[in-house]
This record gives structure tokens, C-alpha cells and sequence, in this order.
């Protein structure tokens, strides 16, 4: 088998609608793509970022000062950032890369996750060919909601007899969402763990980091968890490529 890439892609939702009570749109979740990135290329990764479509949106509710810390607020308004200038110039169309050129991909959260990550099979094909020849997926939050999925050889999710992780049907009615995803007939991450035969375990607070590691397949749980799902993505990385 040839040896695995040393390029990551990140995963990212091209759904962007009116979805919170206040009417602010969902869409991708800031410091869940940002915070991977940062751990990917501090490893010395090559990152790409593609979407299924090629387009995205910031949630709107991820830009606020509640779930920016003072270095992400600098880096949301830094025109010449590594990150912003891929997030504003270079998000790819999942169906125009080769899936052979990345040993890793991370998935990102935001609710919009949960409107095309089910059936977005462009980063579902990338996602399987990684995972075929050897390499790890991880995904975090409301990216989990990609991992049914995925297909292994046999045909079923690579989440089948797994333990995962994933943002809380707990946390979905403390924030108030659980009747919009209801109404949109969207699926919990615990439901949809739960449907391709994994063990969902979520963590004793919605809000805590936290994470899970099971063969080549890493979940977090919430926005708190998502540099220590990618520090835990690149280990179990680390170990396949050093054996």
C-alpha cells in the first residue's frame, strides 16, 4: 500500500440557512474549522478546505463574542491570515479533488452539517478512499453527521461497532433548537450514531471537551472539544505512518 499523504482536507458544510430563534443563519461554525487547521498545520500538514459545493457560510452565531476567544476574534478580522485568505479564496468543490492525494480528513461542525453532510457524496467518496487505503477521519461536533455515511469495503458506515461522539440531543434543547430541527427534519447526532449501529456516548456536560478515539475513526463533541479531536486525529495519524 503506498504511503499516506501528509495533506489533510477539511470538511466543511455548504449549508447556510435561517436557523436559530433569533433568525441568524447556521452555516459553518468558526473555531471548529479554525482550531483544526491550527493543529494541522502546526503539524506540518498541507491543508485543503473543500465543501460539497464549493461554497459556504459562516454561522452567524459562532462570530459573536460568546464563542470567539480574543485570538480567534484577531484572526476573523485578518484579511492576510493563512486561514481567512483559504476561507475566503481557496474552498474547493469536493468533486473536483483526488480523493489519492490526502491521508486525513477532518470534518467540521455548525448545524448546517446536519442539512448536507448526510448526503454530500463528493467528501463521503473522499472520505472512503482515505479511509480504504489506511488513513483516519476525524470530525467534530455536527460533523459527525457525515460519518453513516461513509461505506468500508463491506458496505457498511466505518462507524458500525464504534464508539463516537458527537454534539448532545442535551445540548440541542439548551440552546433552544431541537423544535427548528424537528420541523426541518433533521437528526440528531445520537439518532444518527444510533441508525448505523455505533455507541454514541456523549459527555457528562453538553459543554465539556471531549473526546473519543476508536480505531482510525476520532469524534469531539461541541466547539470545546475540536483542537483536541484534531491534536488526537493527528496522533492516531502518527502512529500509522511511524509503525
Amino acid at each position: 500500500m503506498a504511503p499516506l499523504p501528509r495533506k489533510a482536507l477539511l470538511a466543511i458544510t455548504s449549508a447556510h440557512p435561517p436557523f436559530w430563534p433569533d433568525g441568524k443563519r447556521t452555516g459553518l461554525f468558526f473555531s471548529e474549522a479554525l482550531h483544526p487547521f491550527n493543529e494541522l498545520t502546526a503539524a506540518g500538514f498541507e491543508v485543503d478546505v473543500a465543501s460539497e459545493t464549493g461554497t459556504f457560510g459562516w454561522d452567524e452565531h459562532s462570530l459573536t463574542q460568546e464563542y470567539l476567544s480574543k485570538e480567534d476574534e484577531k484572526v476573523l478580522h485578518s484579511e492576510h491570515n493563512h486561514f481567512m485568505e483559504k476561507m475566503n479564496k481557496q474552498v474547493f468543490k469536493a468533486g473536483d479533488l483526488a480523493p489519492h492525494d490526502y491521508g486525513l480528513m477532518f470534518v467540521c461542525g455548525g448545524h448546517g452539517a446536519l442539512y448536507d453532510f448526510p448526503h454530500a457524496k463528493h467528501l463521503q467518496n473522499i472520505a472512503q478512499d482515505i479511509y480504504k487505503r489506511g488513513g483516519v477521519i476525524g470530525a467534530v461536533c455536527h460533523g459527525p453527521a457525515m460519518l453513516p455515511g461513509i461505506h468500508d469495503e463491506n458496505g457498511d458506515s466505518v462507524i458500525k461497532d464504534k464508539t463516537v461522539t458527537g454534539f448532545t440531543t442535551k445540548g440541542e434543547i439548551m440552546i433552544k433548537v431541537i423544535d427548528k430541527m424537528r420541523e426541518d427534519h433533521l437528526h440528531t447526532i445520537a439518532d444518527m450514531a444510533q441508525t448505523a449501529n455505533a455507541e454514541y456516548v456523549p459527555p457528562e456536560d453538553p459543554w465539556d471537551d471531549f473526546c473519543k478515539v476508536d480505531g482510525r475513526i476520532v469524534t469531539g463533541a461541541n466547539p470545546q472539544s475540536a483542537t483536541n479531536t484534531a491534536r488526537d486525529t493527528i496522533k492516531v495519524y502518527e502512529g500509522i505512518v511511524n509503525e
